[in-house]
C-alpha cells in the first residue's frame, strides 16, 4: 500500500510540474481560464501539489527500499518547493489585485 501511494504522490507531483511549466511558458495566453474558473489557474495547480504531500508523506513512512525512499524524497522536495513558490505568487497576486 505504501508503494503505491509513494508511485502516486510522484506521479502526483510531476503532473503538477508539467502544469506549472505549461503554464509559466504559454504566459497570458492561459488568461481566460481565470475568467471560466472565476480563480487564479495557479490555485488548482497548488491544489494537486498540496493533495500529493499527504500520500508522499505516507509514502515515505512506508518505504522498506532506499529506492522507495529517494523516491519519496524527491517528490516531497519537488512538492514542498513548487507549493512554497505557488503559494507566494497567488498571495501576491491576489494582494496586487485587490489594491
Amino acid at each position: 500500500m505504501a508503494k503505491i501511494m509513494n508511485i502516486a504522490s510522484f506521479i502526483l507531483s510531476m503532473v503538477s510540474l508539467i502544469l506549472f511549466s505549461i503554464y509559466m511558458s504559454a504566459g497570458y495566453s492561459l488568461n481566460f481560464l481565470r475568467e471560466i474558473f472565476g480563480f487564479h489557474p495557479l490555485t488548482i495547480i497548488l491544489a494537486i501539489c498540496i493533495l500529493a504531500l499527504i500520500p508522499g508523506l505516507l509514502g515515505l513512512a512506508g518505504a522498506p527500499t532506499w529506492k522507495g525512499k529517494v523516491r519519496s524524497i524527491l517528490t516531497l522536495t519537488i512538492i514542498v518547493r513548487l507549493s512554497t513558490f505557488l503559494t507566494i505568487v497567488v498571495m501576491f497576486e491576489r494582494i496586487i489585485q485587490s489594491t
